[in-house]
């Protein structure tokens, strides 16, 4: 196979100076502060039998990107990663090149995304754990027991490798855009499936992308009869989510307690909060906005990493008995109502749903690098009124 172009991140390199004091100090350039970030020449010169070759048609620039670039790749003591290289960017589409010769399910030209359904299977560990067994392979319990190759790569190079246990076929002629979306848009299909048909009130702590699409997949799944509430300081992220459907929108959360105490039994609600909390912000302010809000006996799911310790008011989580769970990924089940991503590739496909004005812009992948500094950079200034979801980069 011919020479092509890798991006990489090098957790080993050293930061050379505080990226925030390059923000006031005129001698320092920024652009110098990202120098863990690397592209390179490589090759594939072989293809594990199960391994199918994908070439990258389009990715988009998700916040995991971002986090993992600005914390230049490291994890908390508690967490376990692979050790060297860091091959980012996972919301991509691509087409199949090449094919290991025990590859049944898939042929050169197939139109993929990527996704972590079986890892078990994609990495030949036995026994298959049990979350694996249900396609819940991003929580696979044998984590710790994956061999990577050394030429596996990611969607922010032109090439990468994955076991076919980590590809999912889509449509022929499938937008590339929305094919880039089709992972957060199946986490937002996987925390739609959280909420019971009886339910009558949801509170979305910032909305974001992940968070606009589940405000559009209640709507469209719930016919109205779930009203649902969304907090952020994001001015365009909340006329966004007003858009999609959410029957209030606030920067202030006085208003939702205000909403919270007035919720009346005629309109299904039980008196007294939220019936499902979703927290994409991950703070103390929000975890406990949460548990100030919700119901007694109702549910809140945490979404976000959070970068530094919180802390929560436990006390009054338990005498609400209010159930806080963490809620990570999709599935990827053999019951068809229960795959994500063939759920929303439906809804997608058939215009149920729109996600490609959540394609803030269009850039060229051939600077993947610089675009990718220049996000960071980005993010970390933005201003709160910047309507800013996923930025697309196309080859």
């Amino acid at each position: 196979m011919k020479k092509f172009r890798c991006f990489y991140l090098d957790p080993s390199i050293e930061e050379p100076f505080s990226l925030e004091n390059s923000f006031y100090n005129k001698t320092l350039n920024p652009f110098d502060w990202f120098n863990h970030l690397f592209e390179e020449e490589v090759t594939i010169t072989a293809v594990n039998d199960g391994d199918v070759v994908i070439k990258v048609v389009g990715v988009t620039i998700c916040n995991t990107d971002i986090y993992e670039i600005l914390n230049r790749g490291r994890r908390k003591k508690n967490v376990s990663r692979r050790p060297g290289k860091i091959f980012l960017g996972h919301e991509l589409v691509g087409v199949i090149v090449r094919l290991g010769n025990n590859v049944e399910r898939f042929k050169n030209g197939d139109l993929v995304c990527i996704g972590d359904f079986n890892t078990c299977k994609a990495f030949n560990i036995e026994p298959v754990c049990d979350s694996c067994k249900n396609g819940k392979g991003i929580v696979c319990t044998h984590k710790n027991r994956r061999k990577f190759t050394s030429q596996s790569y990611g969607g922010f190079s032109e090439f990468l490798v994955r076991s076919e246990q980590q590809v999912f076929k889509l449509p022929s002629g499938f937008d590339h855009q929305s094919a880039c979306l089709v992972e957060p848009a199946a986490l937002a299909h996987y925390c739609f499936r959280k909420i019971e048909r009886n339910a009558s009130n949801v509170l979305l702590l910032g909305c974001g992308t992940i968070g606009v699409l589940l405000v559009r997949l209640i709507r469209y799944y719930f016919q109205g009869s779930v009203n649902v509430f969304c907090l952020s300081n994001n001015a365009a992220h909340l006329e966004t989510a007003k858009a999609s459907g959410a029957c209030f929108v606030s920067s202030e959360i006085t208003a939702f307690e205000e909403s919270a105490k007035n919720f009346r039994s005629e309109s299904g609600a039980t008196i007294g909060g939220f019936d499902y909390t979703f927290d994409f912000i991950g703070q103390s302010f929000s975890i406990n906005c949460g548990i100030k809000l919700t119901k007694p006996n109702g549910s809140i799911f945490e979404l976000a990493f959070p970068s530094t310790p919180i802390g929560i008011d436990v006390d009054t989580l338990v005498r609400k008995e209010i159930k806080l769970s963490g809620l990570h990924g999709y599935e990827a089940s053999s019951i068809a109502k229960n795959h994500d991503f063939q759920c929303v590739v439906e809804l997608i496909d058939n215009e149920l749903i729109n996600v490609n004005d959540l394609i803030s812009r269009t850039v060229s992948f051939s600077n993947i690098k610089e675009v990718l500094i220049n996000e960071c950079l980005t993010n970390m200034k933005r201003d709160n009124g910047v309507a800013w979801f996923r930025t697309f980069a196309q080859t």
